[in-house]
């Protein structure tokens, strides 16, 4: 469908959108997006399992980290990589 639309012109834009598994970023960028979203939802139960293992389960460092990073993800507006929207 992209290679017919490409054909016609059109002008496309590749949205990525996974939930921050290693392996789906390097599928990811294979597909050189031009926009880069990160599934929360998907994303979190994963960097809390993340934060509980460095620095033990329902410790407040743990939930700080947690919380710390969740930040990042839903209000910097910015992919893992750190690129932002039209990098």
């Amino acid at each position: 469908m992209m290679q017919q639309a490409a054909a016609q012109g059109r002008a496309l834009k590749i949205v990525a959108i996974a939930d921050g598994a290693r392996d789906n970023g390097t599928f990811l960028d294979s597909l050189t997006p031009d926009i880069r979203l990160i599934d929360v939802g998907q994303a979190c139960p994963s960097l809390k399992a993340a934060a509980a293992a460095a620095e033990g389960a329902e410790s407040a460092r743990s939930t700080a980290g947690f919380d710390t990073h969740k930040a990042i993800l839903t209000e910097d507006h910015h992919d893992v990589g750190g690129r932002g929207p039209g990098d």
